[in-house]
């Protein structure tokens, strides 16, 4: 158990990071489940894409903070009485601490945790939405010099809309700058 602690203390770099801001593109695809209780919804599940500008704030190099904006598509709701599906779409703004561990020259795995907030731009108009939908969300990633690639989970804090809560899972890809 000492080895184990005295090498994760030797992971962490402390030092000043090569860049005080790294800028970068992710998109991918999620799996997303609502669950509802609103006797008008039915929750589905399906497969979505989100796209988005990332934005991390190297405090030192073992850690930052990150944020951007997302532009995420979610199969949502099938109403009950006409069986229409719904397709939700929103714009999300994530705040995460991210700490990340080197694995080998310029490659570091990512550990993430924080919140988000999003505001659906597409919905049916029978839907009554709150502003704005929170989600708490832990991701684990791998860069590879400017390649990314990660995973995250994300779920919902507070109600969508009446009653009803999204999850997702995402795979994202992604470049730094």
């Amino acid at each position: 158990m000492v080895y184990c602690t005295c090498s994760f203390a030797q992971m962490w770099d402390n030092s000043k990071p090569d860049k005080n801001v790294t800028f970068g593109v992710r998109a991918g695809l999620n799996y997303s489940t609502y669950s509802s209780t609103n006797h008008y919804y039915n929750p589905l599940r399906g497969i979505g894409g989100q796209a988005g500008l990332n934005v991390d704030f190297n405090i030192v190099k073992s850690f930052a903070i990150e944020t951007g904006l997302f532009y995420t598509l979610t199969s949502a709701l099938k109403q009950k009485y006409t069986g229409e599906k719904i397709l939700l779409s929103g714009c999300e703004i994530p705040i995460l601490a991210k700490v990340k561990f080197p694995i080998a020259n310029e490659h570091y795995l990512q550990l993430k945790s924080g919140i988000s907030a999003s505001y659906l731009v597409e919905k049916p108009e029978t839907l009554a939405v709150h502003k704005p939908d929170i989600g708490f969300i832990v991701g684990l990633g791998i860069s590879l010099k400017k390649i990314y690639i990660g995973t995250q989970y994300e779920m919902g804090i507070n109600s969508v809309a009446t009653d009803i809560k999204k999850n997702y899972l995402a795979l994202m890809l992604g470049y730094d700058f």
